[in-house]
């Protein structure tokens, strides 16, 4: 009787009704077990890089440029900054992390790793730079060269324009001037004498001179004769203020092509060198007045001496020369040419266009005669042509 009576109890309706509720508690089980994961993150920016002053030995805030492409970042510190240790304010991406926020030594550059949540990662790389100041220039000079004879005692230098060779004009280095100091370096913090109009280094030992010699763009006057360079680095050739440019006495075997970019240069000095061969661009110094070039290994003159059209006066005694390009006789303007002690076996009839001349050596040269158009030049020129020519040659 008990089991009739549950059969008759639970009925076709209960049962339905109980299939249901069995589908929809298995529905929401399965749905709540389905809720997707939240993403993590995958941003990983560096989005502000900033030296307070307050943090930092400036007096005012530095805020560094963020170039997201390369993942570098860059800043300048005001002038004389000691960039050992210094404190950046940083912000990043949320959820990332950062490796380092402490003071860093910025002397060379300095990787920073931003890890995002979803533990992807990004490296920036952070170059600061700070000008030095013209003492810390002139204490890197001190300490390129330990055994130099300088005498400067830059602990008790107040004013700069009183050290030995040093000129000063509102507190900028304007002329350095170093004779026979036993230097030996010319330290690459030189190129922040940005001020320099006269630089002169000579009777020292300089090998090489550094590229940031090409900083140097309102030098005028540059003499580093009597040293032992054998190579002058391209970025001379961005003086474009140098005037004159002395340098006799060094070791020299040839010149950059970049020298032909000194466009306001009027003195070049490259006497006693060991060059072969003169540069065709030096034909593009068209302001060039005074060239000499004696004691060289010099066989020929480009024929682009001729471009040089206001030339004043030129030398090339005791070389090996063996011809003169007939292109000289452009020179115009040329009152004085020195060809003494070479090979030169006959000289170009154009010589005898050059109307201006007023000094001609040809002395010790195996030469029998000079064109007739030159000779003529002795009494053409509303001067008086001085020739100077070994005994028996003639006019031809």
């Amino acid at each position: 009787m008990r089991n009739i009576y549950l059969t008759n109890y639970i009925t076709p309706k209960h049962v339905f009704r109980l299939l249901c509720l069995i589908v929809v508690l298995v529905s929401f089980g399965c749905s709540k077990g389905d809720d997707p994961i939240p993403e993590k993150s995958s941003e990983k920016k560096i989005t502000s890089f900033v030296f307070l002053l307050t943090n930092n030995p400036i007096d005012v805030n530095v805020v560094a440029t963020i170039d997201e492409v390369s993942k570098t970042i860059s800043a300048t510190m005001p002038r004389g900054t000691n960039i050992k240790g210094l404190l950046p304010e940083i912000k990043i991406s949320k959820q990332a992390t950062i490796d380092f926020d402490t003071a860093r030594d910025f002397t060379d550059p300095v990787d920073y790793t931003i890890t995002a949540e979803d533990g992807s990662k990004a490296v920036y790389t952070v170059n600061i730079s700070a000008p030095l100041s013209q003492k810390q220039v002139l204490q890197a000079i001190l300490d390129a060269n330990p055994g130099n004879t300088l005498g400067w005692d830059m602990d008790n230098a107040v004013d700069l324009g009183n050290l030995d060779g040093v000129s000063t004009d509102n507190g900028s280095v304007v002329e350095l001037y170093i004779h026979s100091k036993n230097i030996s370096v010319l330290p690459k913090e030189i190129g922040e004498l940005v001020s320099l109009d006269l630089l002169v280094i000579k009777g020292n030992q300089l090998s090489t001179l550094p590229p940031e010699i090409g900083k140097l763009v309102n030098l005028s006057n540059l003499n580093l004769s009597s040293n032992q360079i054998a190579s002058l680095p391209t970025e001379i050739g961005q003086l474009e203020n140098l005037e004159y440019l002395n340098l006799f006495g060094n070791e020299l075997t040839n010149l950059p092509t970049a020298i032909g970019r000194l466009k306001r240069l009027s003195q070049l000095d490259l006497r006693e060198n060991e060059l072969d061969t003169i540069l065709s661009v030096l034909g593009q110094l068209n302001n060039l007045e005074l060239l000499f070039a004696d004691g060289n290994r010099l066989i020929t003159l480009p024929p682009e001496i001729g471009q040089m059209s206001n030339m004043v006066s030129m030398s090339f005694d005791s070389n090996n020369i063996v011809s003169v390009p007939p292109e000289i006789g452009q020179l115009t303007n040329l009152e004085s040419l020195s060809l003494e002690d070479n090979a030169i076996l006959e000289i170009p009839k154009e010589m005898g266009l050059m109307t201006n001349l007023l000094y001609l050596n040809l002395w010790n040269n195996p030469l029998w005669n000079v064109p007739q158009s030159v000779c003529d030049l002795q009494s053409g020129n509303g001067g008086v042509l001085f020739l100077r020519t070994n005994i028996g040659v003639g006019c031809n």
